[in-house]
């Protein structure tokens, strides 16, 4: 909403004629037209309100949950304008979920810190899991030797662990199952045209990083031709 093309209203009703009327605004002032339009969204609602004259955040929250209302918030995250109170919105308006006693976890990104030690994020969706607890997919089995930014940390929560260099992204951890591979497949095929002085035996591995931050990107030794060769969809 920073740029100067940006209109909130033009925006709203772009929203509304593609997704539907379900699309409210947020950022308005709460009062009698902000709940006629909630009230709009779903019948029981409309009912509750017309005999109170108010709707509730728990009735809110429900007709969210049931995908009958879409809150709509406008900011800046680079100025950090609505961000405050996107975040405010956030807690009041949704439900905490209830997690499963049995340990899931899903894997999201896999990067490396300044040591070079190798990090994998991941959103914990049940149970907990400890330093050296042991990880598995089904197919590998490895131990968690750091976490990131806890000793211990339970369902709902977000962190980093070291020691595992077998995961990728999307990949589901206990209970929890992987995501479904990508539809499309690079069909091109190109070549790594490397610095005269640069041994390409050298680069494949530093390239294979690359490739475990983002499983997209296919890379292949051609033993025959002495080449690195990527598979990628574009540029």
């Amino acid at each position: 909403m920073d740029q100067s093309i940006s209109n909130k209203e033009k925006l709203l009703r772009e929203l509304k004629k593609q997704m539907g009327d379900g699309c409210v605004d947020f950022g308005q002032v709460r009062g009698t037209d902000f709940y006629e339009q909630l009230a709009m969204c779903d019948e029981k609602l409309m009912v509750k309100y017309l005999e109170n004259g108010h709707i509730t955040d728990l009735q809110i929250r429900e007709v969210i949950r049931k995908r009958k209302l879409f809150p709509c918030f406008f900011g800046s995250a680079l100025k950090m304008n609505g961000v405050k109170e996107f975040l405010h919105e956030i807690a009041i308006y949704t439900n905490m979920p209830a997690y499963s006693e049995q340990f899931g976890a899903k894997i999201f990104k896999i990067e490396r810190d300044e040591k070079g030690n190798r990090l994998t994020h991941m959103k914990i969706t049940g149970g907990r899991i400890k330093v050296k607890d042991e990880l598995s997919n089904g197919i590998w089995s490895e131990k968690v030797n750091q976490i990131r930014l806890y000793s211990e940390v339970e369902a709902g929560s977000v962190c980093a662990v070291t020691g595992l260099s077998l995961t990728k992204p999307g990949e589901g951890l206990g209970a929890e199952a992987s995501s479904a591979p990508p539809i499309l497949e690079p069909v091109l095929t190109y070549q790594i045209i490397l610095p005269e002085d640069i041994d390409p035996r050298v680069m494949l591995p530093k390239l294979y990083q690359i490739e475990e931050e983002d499983p997209g990107l296919h890379v292949v030794w051609d033993e025959q031709l002495k080449e690195i060769q990527v598979q990628i969809m574009g540029e």
